[in-house]
């Protein structure tokens, strides 16, 4: 949703701050007001020249009825054909607790967004546009003039996202203005928020800008989705200030797929317009000091794996503000009902615990998962993740040329004339000076994977005369016997 919980908190060391330096009396308090100067939005469709691209400056245009902007022609440079002429616009989204109001200055080339508590507005059609959402987009806004910052027991938040009236995860990246004895800080926060939840998906990426002028200075935030110049491969939250082309990172999700429509999972949560709507909301929040809380983080969130492995995860946990738990915090793959198993089974303190899955009974293909939490006294967490499950469709084996050690020769079969050690490891170190044996495992996603990465098991149909036994580097090979 557009909106969310008025006593979610912003910057929680921030915040803690701001209360334990505010005292006395507070001055009454206004309307939060900010100047919005620029919106940038374009999505990639393919082919190239289907994409959308609305690019607004507010130094033209005419506001209707409902505080609602009629964007100008010029606006949308670049739309897919099936779209045709339909209007595009900027105005309140559809929430009766929508409480903006919003007045156009094309002389100053802007648009001025005010509410006392919350609200917002969204880059709309008068009527539905029948082109798919994609998942590679980008949308920046660029703010100034903050004003109305009167009760200095709240935090005023401007803040640009992709969302829908229907709850769920949506991307959001927040520039918050937080109280505190020597004026106010601004704070930015990105991440991804789950309104059915009330709660963040992972853990917020935040910093801090010193020296911005609310009233003279301006601030463009980011949001790139898929970006290739990013790798295309995740979600990147970064901003600009006073128009300049310089940009810094806040923050870069990783999300598990790339670009490419074979790798994108059909439920992916962060499609474009019109599957969601980029916004501008504000909103004043009590700067009340954050819950005991607990996070979940993994060092990676995509796994490949061959069908019958057993994957191990680790999974961090951190405690925060407090946070304690006389239960215990126990963990699962809500997507999955069989094959989980977690070690130790549940938490008290912080640390982590190693999530393990049998994928022996997947098929083959992408699976979009979550690691999830269950403790009795606090809402869920959870550690996105994307497994591949691959299948085995070749392994071939190789004997290292003893002239030209560089050169590999397929074999089906060899001739051992003593019995001891032979073949060579992943790195191709023979054993004394005789051949070398590897095998490669060619798997369905197109992938070779050498011995000590392929999760494949080699063992021996006779223990008497060959031996098969793992090393860090894949299977030692013996000759046991004569014959």
């Amino acid at each position: 949703m557009f909106a969310k919980n008025i006593n979610k908190g912003i910057i929680a060391t921030l915040t803690i701050l701001a209360m334990l330096l505010i005292g006395g009396a507070t001055t009454g308090a206004r309307a939060f007001s900010v100047d919005v100067k620029k919106l940038d939005y374009t999505d990639y469709s393919s082919p190239a020249t289907a994409r959308r691209v609305v690019t607004y400056d507010f130094s033209s245009g005419a506001i209707g009825a409902a505080n609602t902007i009629n964007l100008p022609a010029g606006a949308v440079p670049t739309r897919p054909p099936i779209e045709g002429s339909l209007q595009y616009t900027f105005g309140p989204y559809p929430d009766p607790d929508n409480a903006i109001s919003m007045t156009l200055t094309t002389a100053a080339s802007k648009a001025t967004m005010t509410t006392a508590t919350d609200g917002g507005c969204i880059i709309n059609t008068t009527s539905s546009s029948s082109s798919p959402g994609v998942p590679q987009w980008t949308y920046a806004a660029k703010m100034t003039n903050f004003t109305g910052m009167t009760d200095d027991t709240k935090t005023y938040v401007a803040n640009i996202g992709l969302a829908t009236t229907t709850p769920g995860p949506h991307p959001e990246f927040s520039a918050s203005w937080v109280p505190g004895t020597s004026g106010r800080t601004l704070a930015l926060q990105a991440d991804i928020y789950d309104d059915n939840l009330d709660q963040y998906v992972g853990t917020p990426f935040s910093t801090t800008i010193t020296g911005f002028n609310a009233t003279s200075d301006s601030i463009t935030l980011r949001i790139r989705c898929l970006d290739p110049n990013a790798g295309g491969n995740s979600m990147v939250f970064d901003y600009s200030l006073n128009s300049g082309t310089s940009w810094t990172v806040v923050g870069t999700l990783a999300l598990g797929v790339t670009i490419n429509p074979n790798t994108v999972p059909s439920n992916f949560a962060y499609m474009s317009f019109p599957a969601k709507y980029p916004y501008v909301s504000l909103r004043a929040e009590s700067s009340t000091p954050p819950s005991p809380d607990f996070t979940l983080s993994l060092m990676q969130n995509e796994f490949t794996v061959i069908k019958g492995q057993v994957l191990e995860i680790p999974v961090k946990v951190d405690f925060s503000n407090n946070f304690s738990t006389t239960g215990g915090i126990g963990f699962f793959v809500p997507e999955l009902s069989s094959g989980v198993s977690v070690f130790p089974s549940t938490l008290t303190s912080p640390g982590g615990v190693v999530v393990r899955i049998d994928t022996s009974g997947l098929a083959a293909g992408n699976y979009p998962l979550n690691i999830q939490s269950l403790e009795a006294q606090s809402y869920a967490q959870f550690a996105p993740f994307t497994l591949h499950v691959v299948t085995v469709s070749d392994i071939k084996f190789y004997e290292y040329d003893t002239v030209n050690t560089t050169q590999k020769n397929t074999i089906t079969s060899k001739t051992v004339a003593f019995q001891g050690r032979f073949g060579h490891n992943q790195y191709g170190v023979q054993y004394e000076n005789q051949s070398g044996i590897q095998y490669d495992v060619y798997t369905s996603d197109g992938q070779i994977r050498a011995n000590a990465q392929n999760g494949v098991t080699l063992t021996s149909i006779n223990t008497s005369i060959f031996g098969s036994y793992p090393c860090d580097q894949g299977y030692d090979l013996y000759a046991l016997a004569n014959g």
